[in-house]
């Protein structure tokens, strides 16, 4: 025996080769399990699985043994990979697993089940699966879980009861209905913060928790009971989205909301705000859509605070009467829906930077349509329905008008449409299903200044579009629908030298007809649906133009 054992006793000598037995079994079972560990990463990566390794232990340990047996996986990243419950069961074996994403990915309840073995999983998400409550019980073990996703799930406030008392949990992104019974089950979790709320029907004490959460971003209430719960919401400093229908707010209420909280969206449904809840809008720097149903706001206040500097505006009827305006740029766009009266037409005067207006709405009388002619930006009108030869001379009196789309719009007489002799900048009229006859069309042939013409539904003949060769600066022509046109009509068109487009649909042309146009000067591009032709009396025509070429075009609005 070696002199320097000699100086121990055979009872120390045996509890050292003991502990010298067990330190090197330990050391071979971990060598084992980082040597598996490496097995799992490689069949993980082999699913297209991301993850992260955290080292430990003291520098000299990796300088001496290196990294290799110090590492740990703390991370796996299966988002969107179609991975399935069977390659979940690779995962648990990995007990040092801390953070997981499984988002977008067709898995089940019963796969979830591996969060069993995962102890101390911190982050998890699960969001955009077909996951239930259920797959909730396995989550609700993980004590040290800190950030939990599950919005676009099929879990339900049900579910939270077995989140109940995770007091880790301190970020919650889900978008379930909330009522009382899931807002209960939310207070369980003192630290938990949420960034979206959707709720209906909670009492005062649940919203009175709703305005504990100063973290939201967007807040949907639907018949939120009392009439204080807004008090709190002027609090939510990251607050952009606010939704609210069928509840009590205040003019002072929603004035301190919109001073307070940066909204980017703001949609109100049967709230009793008034004219005075209203704020200038160079304080809504960062609002983008207001929406305005059934509210007391009158369409004065709206187009005095969101059409001042709307660039476009829509009036029309859905359910209700609705006004849509727009600022250019960065917004905001303002939605509001009511009742809008034949004196409130003057108002549109106030929405002085207006340049497109569109109408789907009963006009009003003449002695109401004043406020069109205070519209001296407006470059571009619209009508949806019936209109007036009160309305075309209106429109005639507007000094940058360019273009006039109108659908639908019977009631001008031939006389009303001469009035657009003095829209000097009218550059595009667009006549759909306005049903016009050779008389109105003499009319409209007299507005020189016209680049682009539609008609639609017409009743013209081909001796009442002949007056169309006054139109010398035409350039696109469109003819739908117009039963009583021939070929012959074509030798009219033949005569404009400056049109580059035509499109034809539904008009009984033939082959002799297109052969009017051979030679047209700059005629570029013809178009011919809905009737029969040859052809090669087609391919003719094209041949023989002389400035043809590729050319795109959309399609006209109407």
């Amino acid at each position: 025996m070696p002199r320097f054992l000699r100086q121990f006793g055979l009872r120390s000598l045996l509890l050292f080769c003991t502990l010298a037995a067990v330190c090197f079994g330990l050391w071979r079972w971990h060598m084992s399990w980082v040597d598996r560990q490496f097995e799992l990463a490689a069949q993980i990566g082999e699913k297209d699985g991301q993850l992260r390794w955290e080292t430990w232990g003291p520098a000299w340990l990796h300088e001496t043994f290196g990294s290799r047996y110090f590492s740990q996986i703390v991370m796996v990243d299966w988002h969107r990979k179609r991975i399935k419950d069977e390659d979940l069961e690779l995962l648990r074996e990995i007990s040092t697993l801390e953070i997981l994403y499984l988002a977008g990915n067709p898995i089940t309840d019963d796969g979830i089940a591996v969060l069993d073995d995962l102890p101390k999983i911190k982050r998890l998400a699960l969001w955009s699966t077909r996951l239930t409550d259920e797959s909730l019980k396995h989550v609700g073990k993980l004590k040290q879980l800190e950030a939990l996703d599950i919005h676009y799930t099929q879990m339900t406030e049900n579910g939270l009861a077995h989140l109940r008392g995770l007091k880790q949990l301190s970020l919650l992104r889900q978008d379930l209905l909330l009522t009382d019974q899931g807002i209960g089950h939310l207070q369980t979790m003192p630290n938990v913060q949420l960034e979206r709320i959707q709720a209906e029907q909670l009492s005062e004490e649940s919203l009175r928790w709703v305005g504990t959460q100063r973290g939201l971003t967007s807040l949907q209430l639907k018949h939120p009971q009392g009439d204080r719960w807004a008090d709190g919401i002027s609090a939510m400093t990251k607050l952009r989205q606010l939704q609210v229908s069928y509840g009590e707010m205040g003019d002072e209420q929603l004035r301190a909301i919109l001073r307070a909280n940066p909204l980017v969206l703001l949609e109100l449904e049967n709230v009793p705000v008034g004219d005075a809840a209203l704020i200038p809008i160079e304080w809504l720097g960062s609002l983008r859509r207001v929406s305005l149903s059934e509210t007391n706001v009158t369409p004065e206040a709206v187009l005095r605070i969101f059409g001042s500097d709307a660039r476009k505006l829509e009036l029309s009827i859905m359910s209700k009467d609705c006004i849509n305006t727009q600022k250019p740029f960065t917004g905001p766009i303002c939605q509001w829906q009511g009742e809008f009266q034949e004196d409130e037409w003057q108002h549109l005067a106030l929405c002085h930077r207006l340049q497109e207006l569109t109408i789907a709405h009963p006009l009003p009388n003449a002695e109401h349509l004043q406020g069109l002619a205070s519209l001296k930006s407006l470059q571009s009108f619209t009508l949806h329905g019936p209109g007036s030869d009160a309305l075309v001379g209106a429109l005639a009196k507007l000094p940058h008008l360019s273009f006039i789309a109108l659908r639908m719009s019977g009631g001008i007489t031939a006389n009303g449409y001469g009035q657009l002799k003095g829209a000097a900048n009218l550059g595009r009229l667009y006549l759909s299903q306005c049903q016009i006859n050779d008389e109105q069309f003499a009319e409209i042939a007299k507005i020189s200044q016209l680049g682009a013409l539609l008609i639609s539904t017409s009743s013209i003949t081909d001796a009442g579009i002949q007056p169309i060769t006054s139109l010398g600066n035409l350039n696109e022509l469109y003819l739908f629908d117009c039963p009583n046109l021939t070929g012959e009509a074509l030798r009219t068109v033949s005569v404009l030298s400056k049109l580059q487009f035509l499109q034809l649909q539904n008009v009984p042309v033939d082959d002799i007809g297109l052969a009017h146009l051979h030679g047209m000067p700059k005629l570029q591009i013809v178009r011919i649906t809905g009737t029969r032709f040859n052809p090669q009396a087609m391919s003719d025509l094209l041949d023989s133009l002389p400035a043809r070429q590729p050319r795109k075009v959309s399609n006209p609005r109407y």
